[in-house]
């Protein structure tokens, strides 16, 4: 330790006729006592003057050294022991400059640090800085009292680089900011959430939130928000046991990662949006990623929300009690790897590209379109239970073959060595299907009117008619029509006149070689 060298408290020892006094003694004492206190001839304090220390002929002191822990009361005397005028001199303290005194002047207690009772231990850092109330970056010990009591002062809280041990953090003050300074990661150290917060307009930025491991050991969400307006920018939560970031206020904008949002929960999401029985209107999700198909975004009773340039697992679009004002969103320029379910109407989708996955638009919803702009990897299948929606597979642009049934009124034909064959195209919500019977020597003909089935179920509205032609067996040419039904079933029937549908005996008695041609054009339910 280095000790601030020792100046007379006068300028100089002088007599009253302002000489220099030969031999003059300087005494030092233990402040208010008469007990001798050591000083010393280096700065490391590792030799002691003799005392008391005396000057030389000319009045001149040898360099006096203090040991900057003590104060002391201080006597100069002439060589006959008398004091001069003004001392002895009591309380002189060294001047002791250290980091923790400059910094202690620089950026001293704040008015909130006090609201708050908070003290700092470290004043090195500006206020809000978690490492100025004690907080252990190398990730050895625990940072939550710490965090905590950065985050009680309402300071904007700052994290300089390195690992924090923490959980339970709570934060109640609209407008607070968390931010990393550098790579920042807060690891959970106990069951729970790691930080919940329930002011609005609040903010985490660059914050990297996690588990202990990839299997973690604790259980618990990552980050709860409850307030309007967060901004989680460029976070991320992963290996988390319950929901890494869950957020339930209005307006929530997700945007950017440092990390992957990942649930170990194989049956979980990554990220929830929303609360069952509340509209909350305006999120946004947006260059964010997650590892794995299992995870994925969760949407509860939102309304105007958007997702896009993001890769991600499933995607529920939940419609909890659908209030007023929910609706399906807004999906654009992803990549979706999980099953898709979408129960609140009008969503869209647009410039996506799934994986082997289904996408199920929920019964009772309506207005959806997902347009040729996206792409559906091979194995993805639609179910649209919806009405009103655009939904365009360009796989299904392409005629496809498909194996229509053949049924009766009464009894079912059966085809036996005759052929039955379809062919199908879809573009949004308009179908054309060919059909071709050739029947053989050991087909069947069933009684009553004939059913042929459809790809995809007609509007229950509006009525297609298409053309049908009968051939028996290349002598005879019958021209008819095939029309769907609006029974909600996927069907058609042929008719040859108003009153007579095609069966057995219509338009003649069907037999080895005759065949039955149909085409038909129409709208999905």
């Amino acid at each position: 330790m280095s000790a601030p060298l020792f100046q007379l408290p006068k300028a100089q020892a002088l007599n009253a006729s302002a000489n220099p006094v030969a031999n003059a003694e300087l005494y030092f004492f233990a402040a208010g006592t008469s007990t001798p206190q050591n000083t010393y001839t280096d700065s490391a304090l590792s030799v002691p003057h003799t005392h008391p220390v005396a000057a030389s002929a000319s009045g001149v002191f040898p360099p006096i050294f203090l040991d900057p822990d003590l104060i002391y009361k201080v006597d100069l005397r002439t060589p006959a022991g008398v004091s001069f005028t003004g001392y002895p001199v009591d309380d002189v303290a060294p001047l002791r400059v250290t980091r923790a005194t400059v910094a202690e002047i620089l950026t001293p207690r704040t008015t909130q640090e006090i609201a708050a009772g908070v003290t700092p231990s470290d004043y090195f850092y500006p206020p809000g800085n978690v490492l100025r109330y004690g907080a252990d970056n190398t990730g050895a010990a625990s940072s939550t009292s710490a965090i905590q009591a950065a985050i009680n002062t309402g300071h904007d809280v700052t994290f300089p680089a390195g690992s924090y041990l923490a959980q339970g953090l709570t934060q109640t003050l609209d407008f607070q900011r968390f931010k990393a300074e550098g790579n920042v990661r807060v690891i959970k150290n106990a069951n729970g959430p790691i930080l919940t917060c329930a002011g609005d307009d609040v903010e985490l930025n660059g914050i990297g939130f996690r588990g202990d491991a990839a299997s973690p050991t604790y259980t618990g969400d990552g980050v709860v928000i409850s307030g309007n307006n967060p901004r989680v920018y460029n976070c991320g939560v992963r290996w988390i046991s319950g929901i890494p970031l869950l957020a339930t206020g209005a307006a929530v904008q997700i945007d950017g990662t440092c990390d992957i949002y990942q649930t170990t929960d194989a049956g979980g999401y990554d990220i929830v949006v929303g609360v069952s029985g509340t509209a909350t209107l305006y999120h946004r999700v947006k260059g964010i990623r997650t590892s794995q198909a299992t995870g994925g975004i969760k949407l509860i009773d939102t309304g105007s929300a958007v997702v896009s340039d993001s890769q991600f697992g499933k995607l529920f679009v939940d419609a909890g009690t659908s209030p007023a004002g929910v609706n399906g969103g807004n999906f654009t320029g992803n990549r979706i790897l999980g099953a898709v379910s979408v129960e609140l109407s009008s969503a869209t989708f647009a410039g996506n590209t799934f994986g082997a996955v289904t996408i199920t638009f929920g019964a009772g919803t309506s207005g959806h379109s997902l347009d040729d702009s996206n792409t559906l990897a091979s194995g993805a299948a639609i179910t649209d239970n919806s009405t009103g929606s655009n939904i365009v597979d360009l796989r299904l642009v392409v005629p496809t073959a498909y194996t229509p049934a053949w049924t009766g009124a009464s009894a079912d034909p059966a085809l036996g060595d005759g052929t039955l064959i379809g062919l199908a195209s879809k573009l949004g919500r308009v179908v054309t299907v060919q059909l071709r019977l050739i029947a053989g020597t050991t087909t069947t003909f069933g009684t009553g009117v004939w059913y042929f089935s459809l790809p995809f179920v007609p509007s229950t509205t509006q009525q297609a008619v298409g053309a049908a032609h009968a051939v028996d067996s290349g002598t005879t040419n019958v021209v008819g029509v095939c029309e769907t039904l609006t029974d909600g079933t996927a069907r058609m029937q042929v008719y040859f006149d108003a009153a007579n549908a095609a069966g057995a005996a219509v338009p003649f008695t069907w037999a080895s070689g005759d065949e039955l041609r149909a085409s038909v054009t129409y709208y999905t339910a």
